[in-house]
């Protein structure tokens, strides 16, 4: 596997928010990679079935978005950086190397047996069905969730209050 290593100086003026989204990312980046460097190799079987089952959920695109994902919030942070660069930048990017880290996550994760039966469910119409609503139900999901996150939380805090704490700044 190829691993390239870009050395950005991170400018004084970054937003709080721009640099930990920054940081996280490179960090992620790192993280994943010094995972991925001590993997054991991953039968060709057992790959192509963790392929195929990522090519039927949808994911094999990972990789390509992550580097658009990357690039797009980086370009903020830089914005005295010329297109050309961007342009030379993304091509260093290997959206294939995301594909590796992600097939070596579930080679962790999955027996050849267990990827043969999920992908055997998810040629089925159920499965396809699954397929296609998941995403927007994830989000309906995350949706509920943060409003009753919200909704719970000032609930917590006037109780809290009602009872006589009052917040601690850090």
């Amino acid at each position: 596997m190829k691993t390239a290593l870009v050395t950005i100086p991170l400018a004084a003026s970054l937003s709080l928010a721009a640099s930990l989204s920054l940081a996280a990312s490179l960090s992620l980046a790192a993280s994943l990679s010094l995972a991925a460097s001590g993997q054991a190799q991953v039968s060709p079987e057992k790959e192509q079935a963790i392929r195929q089952f990522m090519e039927l959920t949808g994911q094999m695109d990972l990789g390509t978005e992550m580097a658009g994902d990357l690039l797009g919030e980086m370009r903020p942070v830089y914005p005295q950086v010329p297109d050309s660069s961007w342009a030379e930048l993304s091509k260093g990017l290997d959206p294939d190397e995301v594909i590796e880290l992600v097939v070596a996550i579930y080679d962790r994760h999955f027996s050849l047996a267990d990827l043969r039966a999920i992908i055997d469910f998810y040629t089925t119409p159920a499965g396809q069905q699954i397929i296609k609503k998941m995403p927007a139900a994830l989000q309906e999901s995350r949706v509920v969730g943060q409003q009753w996150g919200e909704a719970t939380s000032m609930e917590m805090i006037q109780l809290l209050g009602e009872r006589g704490y009052q917040p601690v700044a850090p």
